[in-house]
C-alpha cells in the first residue's frame, strides 16, 4: 500500500494546517517484479566494514556515506564507518568504546535512523533496538561534524581519520511540551525518518519491541515532527554543549492514514510546478 501525506503550506512561519493523508495505490506486488536500473556496484576495498543488517546510513555533502550500528547476527553494533564516494575508500572513525574521544556515545543499536541537517552540520540519530530487542533508553543524539570535513569536500583529498575524530556525539534533550512527544517519537525502531526541510524531520511508524521471532509486539502508526518548528529558530547546539535542545510534536492529520507498520519505507516528494491550461468562455448579454 502506498500512502501520501500533503504537508500543506508552512511558509513564513504560518501555523501548519492539518496534514492530509491519501491512499495513492494498494497494489500487491509479486516478488521479483521490480528490478533496479542504472545501479553501480562500489568496489569493495580492504578495510571495509564487517557485514551487518538493520544499520543506519546517511549521505553527507554528496561525497560521504556514513553508517552507524547494525546487527551482525549475534550482537548489536556501535561502530561508525565512512565511505568516501570519490575514492571508494572506507575509514572506521569510531568503534567499540571509542567515540571521537568524547565521553558521550550512543549505545550499540540497530533499526535506528540517521538524518543529515546540512545547515547545522549535524546528523540526528533517533531510536533503535538493543540486544534485548527492546527500544534503547538513550534514544536521541546528534553527531557534530568537523569543520575540516567541509574544507576537504571541494578537494580531491579525502578527510583523514584525524579529521573525522574531531566529530562528537551530543545527547538530545526534549524539554517542556516536547518532553513526552519527543520520548514517543524517539522510543522506537524500524521506523522511517524523512527530512522535511532544513529544520525538521518527519518520523513515522516503527515498533518499541520485538519478540524472539523478531515480530513486532507494539507497532506504531503515529506521525511526529522533530527538529526546529520555525525557520527563525535554531537548534540549540553550542560548541561546548553536552546537550542539544530540539522540539517534537504530533501534528494534526486528516484523511485516511496508513495502518500501523514497521520496517517500511518513506520519502519526501519534491513539489512540482504544474502547468495549467485555462479555457475562458466569455458570455456577453446585451440589453
Amino acid at each position: 500500500q502506498i500512502v501520501d501525506i500533503n504537508m500543506g503550506d508552512n511558509r513564513n512561519d504560518r501555523p501548519c494546517p492539518p496534514m492530509t493523508w491519501a491512499v495513492l495505490s494498494s497494489v500487491q506486488t509479486q516478488p521479483g517484479v521490480l528490478k533496479a536500473a542504472g545501479t553501480k556496484k562500489v568496489p569493495r576495498p580492504n578495510g571495509k566494514p564487517p557485514s551487518r543488517a538493520h544499520h543506519a546510513a546517511v549521505v553527507l555533502e554528496s561525497r560521504f556515506l556514513l553508517i552507524h550500528g547494525g546487527f551482525n547476527g549475534l550482537r548489536s553494533m556501535s561502530c561508525v564507518w565512512v565511505l568516501d564516494l570519490a575514492s571508494s575508500s572506507w575509514v572506521q572513525v569510531a568503534g567499540g568504546n571509542s567515540s571521537f574521544g568524547s565521553k558521550i556515545t550512543p549505545s550499540a543499536r540497530y533499526g535506528h535512523s540517521l538524518t543529515y541537517f546540512r545547515k547545522y552540520r549535524t546528523v540526528l540519530l533517533l531510536g533503535g533496538f538493543d540486544a534485548s530487542k527492546g527500544a534503547v533508553t538513550d534514544s536521541a543524539y546528534t553527531m557534530q561534524l568537523p569543520e575540516a570535513l567541509y574544507v576537504r569536500v571541494g578537494s580531491s583529498s579525502a578527510p583523514s581519520l584525524l579529521d573525522w575524530q574531531h566529530s562528537r556525539w551530543v545527547s538530545v534533550h526534549f524539554q517542556g511540551a516536547s518532553k513526552l512527544s519527543g520520548k514517543l517519537a524517539s522510543h522506537r525502531g524500524l521506523h522511517t525518518a524523512c527530512q522535511a526541510d532544513e529544520h525538521k524531520v518527519l518520523v513515522f511508524g516503527g515498533t518499541s519491541h520485538l519478540d524472539a521471532s523478531c515480530t513486532s509486539v507494539n507497532t506504531k502508526g503515529n506521525l511526529f515532527i522533530v527538529g526546529s518548528q520555525h525557520a527563525r529558530e535554531k537548534m540549540n547546539i553550542g560548541e561546548s554543549s553536552q546537550a542539544c535542545l530540539i522540539s517534537s510534536l504530533e501534528p494534526r492529520t486528516c484523511g485516511q492514514g496508513p495502518t500501523d507498520r514497521y520496517a517500511h519505507a518513506a520519502c519526501i516528494g519534491i513539489p512540482q510546478r504544474h502547468a495549467h491550461t485555462h479555457t475562458h468562455t466569455h458570455t456577453h448579454t446585451h440589453t
